[in-house]
Parts: structure tokens; sequence; C-alpha cells
């Protein structure tokens, strides 16, 4: 790339360089190092494509066009991703939020209940914050507790809080173990996308993913529900009578997850798809009896 090239021409480098190296939405990955390097977002990156770019954005574009072709995180690399239309701060500490974990913010926030008074929810495992603070954005009127055992997340995910203006109460423990006894039976839901990769399919990933991203994030036991079977009944104890359960698993765990739900006592519990049509996540009620 030369800085007496037009953006489109250097924005057709990164993609034909991205897409040669198998990375997925190369159009995408181009537009967003165009616009962290440039400060032209997307509609102006094609108001001004036939203007050559400075020589100091094209010297930090071919950096990063060699880093990510080293199968780094684009993510990592710009400092920042994209969730439920907020600007996130991704680091190594943190797993990069990924679009199908939106659909568990849309489904536990539809079965909130607006009751004109603060619906206290728990997040577990939070690592970025995305999950909270999507919720804490899409309904305000929720007050939000995020759970997370690594120190190091949990500083990536107060900045986050921090940067998105919203107030979450961030607590260090493994899953409900942060939740104080006198807070049983408050919360009107718990959400969570737990380690779910079994041990034996971790080592196949790719290395965006294997080689770059906290492992502890990823890999939930040897076959990848060993979460699942701490968490229902976990959050039993600190749910309302009518309160919900939701769960972000990998492909294919739905069954076995819905199981395990309904032997701890939940019911309406269900499965849904993602966009792809992948079985994603399973909710679940403590019944009102309860």
């Amino acid at each position: 790339m030369h800085p007496t090239q037009t953006l489109r021409a250097i924005r057709q480098v990164l993609c034909d360089q991205l897409a040669a190296a198998g990375i997925d939405e190369a159009g995408q990955e181009a537009t967003w190092m165009i616009e962290t390097a440039s400060g032209l977002d997307r509609l102006r990156q094609l108001a001004y494509a036939d203007e050559p770019l400075s020589e100091a954005v094209v010297t930090q574009l071919t950096a990063w066009l060699a880093e990510r072709l080293t199968r780094k995180p684009l993510a990592q690399i710009l400092g920042w991703t994209v969730f439920y239309g907020l600007r996130f701060t991704v680091t190594p500490d943190v797993l990069c939020p990924r679009p199908e974990t939106e659909l568990l913010v849309e489904c536990i926030s539809d079965r909130i209940p607006a009751t004109g008074q603060p619906q206290r929810v728990v997040d577990l495992g939070t690592g970025s914050g995305a999950i909270a603070i999507a919720l804490a954005h899409s309904r305000p009127d929720c007050a939000l507790v995020a759970i997370d055992r690594s120190v190091e997340a949990l500083a990536v995910a107060r900045k986050n809080g921090v940067a998105l203006g919203v107030a979450i109460d961030w607590r260090q423990g493994d899953w409900c173990g942060a939740l104080r006894p006198d807070e049983a039976g408050t919360f009107a839901a718990i959400v969570s996308n737990p380690p779910y990769i079994p041990e034996v399919v971790w080592q196949g990933l790719a290395p965006e993913v294997k080689d770059h991203e906290p492992t502890g994030a990823l890999v939930g036991g040897q076959d990848g529900l060993d979460p699942y079977r701490i968490i229902p009944a976990q959050a039993w104890t600190y749910l309302i009578a009518g309160g919900w359960l939701a769960v972000e698993h990998g492909q294919g765990q739905g069954v076995a997850i819905k199981t395990l739900f309904e032997a701890a006592g939940y019911v309406a519990v269900e499965q849904q798809l993602d966009y792809a049509g992948i079985d994603r996540i399973v909710v679940g009620c403590k019944p009102a009896a309860a």
C-alpha cells in the first residue's frame, strides 16, 4: 500500500489479502481498520473513496494488516468491537463479544416484566461486560450485578461501563458465589454465556480463538457442560418466584442443557436458535409457586 493510492484502492488491497488468508468478513474488517486508523466511518469512506489516505494512516493500516495475517483477532488489534450497537474495548483478557450473544440479551430482556420498580438482574461470567451493559442500555429499569472470576476481565468490563455511561455493580467471584445470602430470592433474571467448548474441540479451534482468547472463558470441561451443571441450582436460590434463567451454549448442547434445567425444577424451558438456525439459548422459569 502507498499513500498516493486512493482509499478505494487501499481498501481493495486489504480485502484481497484478508480474503486470501481465509479470513471471513474481509470487507467488514477492512472497513473497521480504515475507520479506526483514519476516523472515517463507513459512509465517509464511500464519500472519500477516490481521495488518498495520509502516509501515517497507510503505515498504520500496513502494520495492522501484517498483524491480522498472523490470525490475531481484529478486535484485539484495534482494541474495540461493536456489540448491540455499542462500542466495547477488547483485550486478550476477555472474549470478543459475538453477534449471536445479542440474542441472549433480547431473550432475557423480553422476559423481565416492566413493573415501574427496579428489576434486579445478574450477569454471570461477564467478561467484557457486554451482556450486562447491553441490558443496562435496553432496560434502564433494571439494576445490574455483573460477576467474573477474572480480576483482569472485570477491569476491562468496568472501563466499558464507564465509557458507555452505565452504573453496574461489578463483583469478583465464581458464578453466584459473589452474591450475598441476603440477596436470595431478589433477582428477576440471571443470564450467562459461560465457557461451553469441550476440551477436545478446543484443540481444533481457529487460531484467532485458541491462540489469543482466554482459555478459561472458552473451555467448559471434558464435554463443555460443566458450568451448566452448576448454574441452574445456584441461580435457583437467588431468583424470585417467576424469575428467569437464560444461558448461551454451543451447537448440539441444547437438549442436554434443557434436561439439566428441568431436573433443577425450572418450567417453561425453551430452546432458541441463532441467526444461522443453530440451537444457541436455553431459557427457563423458576415456578411462581416455588
